[in-house]
């Protein structure tokens, strides 16, 4: 079975960033995050993850206040480095495609698709990635927050897509997320980790050892498109 971890900053405090990192290494697993800003961390030398870019072109939706080029080219000055993106709320479009692989980059993961993750390559010669899997969505579905309600595929790839705020405030429920989302740059999520109910947090650890049990070593996207060049 072949896994990868991917993780959506979300302009997130890097106290939830540093913790998510932190459990990674712990279990000896590797990971892709998605950045929507600057963390000194992500840009660390010897990162043991990836890093790719995580553009918000949403406002241009609402009011074109600025442009793609100028989202893209202010992020990848920060990720230089960076092989992959995933937008924010998976925007994106033929233009935002093209750009992005005339800037060098490799692959984009903006589809989801339950039924396990695939591969493709684009007009724009972008490698595209599905992912099959987020938490966010699995929120929204009301099921359990367990195991059982996570699809695995043995024949295709699996691509698990994960938020740093939703496993450090370990997130129950939409509701709880959407009371406090306001407050995700800002240290004062520290005191508002939930220890009360089964939440996206224990699921993740509940992930990493089944992972363990299982001897499965997570690979990061830039590495399977490199696998399979």
């Amino acid at each position: 079975m072949k896994v990868a971890l991917s993780f959506d900053t979300d302009w997130v405090n890097k106290l939830a960033l540093e913790y998510v990192i932190d459990l990674l290494n712990y279990y000896d697993q590797k990971g892709t995050f998605f950045a929507t800003n600057d963390y000194e961390i992500l840009s660390a030398e010897h990162l043991p993850h990836e890093v790719g870019l995580h553009p918000n072109f949403n406002h241009l939706l609402v009011n074109g206040n600025s442009n793609y080029k100028q989202i893209i080219d202010e992020l990848f000055e920060i990720y230089p480095n960076a092989k992959g993106f995933r937008s924010h709320s998976l925007t994106t479009s033929s233009v935002i495609l093209n750009y992005f692989k005339s800037l060098g980059l490799k692959y984009d993961s903006n589809i989801y698709h339950p039924d396990g993750a695939i591969k493709f390559k684009d007009f724009s010669g972008l490698q595209r990635f599905t992912h099959n899997y987020v938490d966010l969505g699995h929120l929204m579905s009301g099921l359990d927050l367990t195991l059982d309600n996570i699809k695995f595929s043995k024949k295709n790839l699996n691509i698990f897509c994960f938020h740093p705020i939703h496993i450090y405030l370990n997130i129950p429920s939409l509701s709880y997320y959407e009371r406090i989302k306001h407050l995700v740059p800002s240290e004062k999520i520290a005191s508002l980790r939930n220890d009360k109910q089964k939440g996206i947090g224990n699921l993740f650890i509940d992930f990493l050892e089944f992972l363990k049990k299982k001897k499965i070593k997570t690979k990061t996207l830039i590495s399977i498109v490199k696998d399979n060049a």
